[in-house]
């Protein structure tokens, strides 16, 4: 109720002076310098009110990342981190009412659940390549800082979607750097070898704070792509397979070798229990799944015939945390939460550069095609 009265204020505001104020919630007013507005015969001294959100805690900033009923006793706590449908977004939305977003907002929701003791993994589910970025210079250099960033936030697992692959495999892994290796496609393959272009699955060790190890599989998979524009008669680099077949090849070396597994879709949710889940039947040895084409805000954990099912966010706006209570290298409670990334989350200044070095290139490359032709 309060963001509306604050939206009504500022509405309010608009029909005294002429101005428009963004009201976020939990700000606070800083007094600028006063403009004079004619009304009239009378002349009025108007203030206008910057309002600039209110820095969350460190105890604030906990509770807001953290998942509801957690037992108090956090040794046989894993956390997992993930998201999904980025679409090149490193920067907050345009939103007025209620901005969200931002990498290095998002970093420090990271860092508040390290602070916290609790051992993570990170997941990218497909999707952080906008759809026909490719074509677009502005949204390549958005992509390019976007991936910089995340491997710089040392996410474990990039799972391969099909707006992903439409950039270019090189692109990808120029953009990740020394963290390429962590490209994951079980059904993304050569057109005329069939052989896998990335690998199809990683595995991931963690240790509790019991001193538990727990052997975690992540593989992913991906649809494939509606094609707008494109003549068919134009080769591709790539195929993707069937998802299903391709999980059948993966899954029984996974369960050999891992305590859990983890699926990686870019797929909306629906389409992943319908056209994957139910076909694999007694075939899916999954844990957990996650969708990451959205469909809307999920901000709960799905049964899916066993398996526990959740949906990332959207453009960065929200990130999924995770949490599993594990026992004898199994999973015994799982809670969720995804997170805003509100603005009030103090962005972290190692991660701001991408943003900023972002827009500086922007600036230079539209400054460089709008400069007028010199004379001979």
């Amino acid at each position: 109720m309060k963001r509306y009265h604050c939206a009504l204020i500022g509405v309010s505001a608009l029909l005294v002076s002429g101005f428009v104020w963004a009201i976020q919630p939990g700000g606070v007013s800083k007094p600028t310098p006063r403009i004079r507005v004619t009304t009239g015969s009378a002349t009025v001294r108007q203030t206008p009110i910057k309002v600039t959100p209110t820095p969350m805690t460190a105890a604030a900033l906990e509770k807001h990342v953290m998942p509801s009923g957690l037992p108090p006793n956090r040794n046989n706590l894993l956390s997992i981190v993930y998201n999904g449908y980025r679409r090149s977004s490193l920067e907050p939305c345009g939103c007025v009412s209620h901005k969200l977003g931002g990498i290095d907002r998002e970093a420090s929701m990271i860092e508040s659940i390290t602070s916290a003791g609790l051992p993570m993994i990170k997941l990218e589910a497909g999707g952080y390549v906008r759809d026909l970025a490719g074509q677009s210079a502005a949204f390549r250099t958005a992509t390019k800082y976007l991936l910089g960033a995340l491997a710089a936030l040392d996410y474990d697992v990039f799972n391969v979607g099909a707006t992903d692959i439409e950039i270019g495999r090189e692109f990808l892994e120029n953009s990740l750097g020394d963290k390429k290796d962590r490209l994951i496609s079980a059904n993304i393959v050569d057109p005329v070898t069939s052989a896998p272009l990335f690998s199809p699955y990683r595995i991931l060790e963690v240790k509790l704070r019991s001193g538990e190890i727990i052997k975690i599989g992540v593989t992913g998979i991906t649809r494939s792509r509606v094609t707008i524009g494109f003549p068919e008669s134009v080769p591709k680099s790539y195929t993707v397979s069937d998802p299903v077949a391709a999980l059948r090849k993966v899954m029984p070396e996974l369960e050999k070798k891992c305590d859990i597994i983890i699926l990686l879709a870019y797929m909306n949710r629906e389409a992943l229990v319908s056209d994957v889940l139910a076909k694999l039947g007694e075939d899916a040895k999954l844990d957990i799944a996650i969708a990451g084409e959205f469909s809307g805000v999920r901000n709960d954990i799905e049964n899916a015939n066993g398996i526990r099912l959740v949906t990332a966010g959207f453009e960065g706006r929200q990130t999924g945390h995770m949490v599993l209570e594990m026992r004898d290298g199994k999973i015994s409670q799982a809670f969720l939460k995804l997170v805003e990334i509100e603005q009030s989350i103090p962005p972290r200044p190692d991660i701001s550069r991408f943003i900023s070095n972002y827009l500086m290139e922007l600036v230079k490359s539209n400054s460089s095609t709008t400069a007028p032709e010199k004379s001979s």
